[in-house]
């Protein structure tokens, strides 16, 4: 009941939103609108995208600015040394546009951050009812033996979660850890590691679906 009542509430959110940025569906527009950005750097990639067909990704643009990728719905910049921010247009039933932001550092581990907003890049506070970060149970494999599992759960703590956006509205998520310091159980602990599935998510109108159980990204 909870859930549904967070649904309901964030789709009367956005069907307030004014039409001229409800029917935006290119990420060119929220580029331009950014709070993030100052508009130096927003004229620097405006000037790229305007000229994609001359250039080859990824494409440095100034110092540590790089464009990764572009498509309609996506949008996906270096911003320095060891960060990324890509922005991907997920399709709502109304025709809004929910506006999902990964913002990840590569060093010295790889860590993501997943927010949502609306196109007037207003954060939605409460996030759950669209997608719930999975937990470092969802990671170990149920096949392993009790010992491997409790070393796997040593290992993944604290829980670094890495998002990419996939082709065609998915998500993966991989885990990060750090460097394995310990010469006695370096190689064992690798290949525990090794064994650890990616998680796969599928948009779904309103809320990511799990595509191994089927199951919402949800509580």
């Amino acid at each position: 009941m909870k859930k549904l009542f967070l649904l309901l509430l964030f789709a009367c959110t956005l069907v307030g939103l004014p039409h001229t940025l409800s029917a935006q569906t290119e990420t060119r527009p929220y580029w331009e609108t950014s709070p993030e950005f100052a508009s130096e750097d927003k004229d620097l990639v405006l000037n790229v995208l305007d000229s994609l067909a001359l250039i080859k990704l990824p494409h440095r643009i100034y110092e540590e600015l790089e464009l990764l990728a572009v498509e309609k719905d996506l949008l996906s910049l270096k911003t320095s040394a060891s960060g990324q921010w890509s922005l991907r247009l997920l399709p709502l039933p109304n025709g809004t546009p929910l506006l999902a932001l990964i913002r990840t550092v590569n060093t010295p581990i790889g860590d993501s951050a997943l927010q949502f907003y609306t196109p007037s890049w207003e954060e939605i506070k409460d996030s759950n009812a669209v997608f719930t970060a999975p937990q470092a149970s969802d990671f170990i494999p149920t096949s392993m033996s009790a010992t491997d599992r409790a070393r796997l759960e040593q290992l993944l703590y604290p829980l670094y979660l890495v998002y990419k956006w996939a082709p065609q509205g998915r998500l993966e998520v991989s885990v990060s850890t750090p460097t394995l310091l310990s010469d006695a159980t370096r190689e064992a602990d690798r290949k525990l590691i090794e064994a650890i599935p990616h998680k796969k998510y599928q948009w779904k109108g309103g809320h990511f679906v799990d595509r191994k159980s089927g199951s919402a990204g949800m509580p």
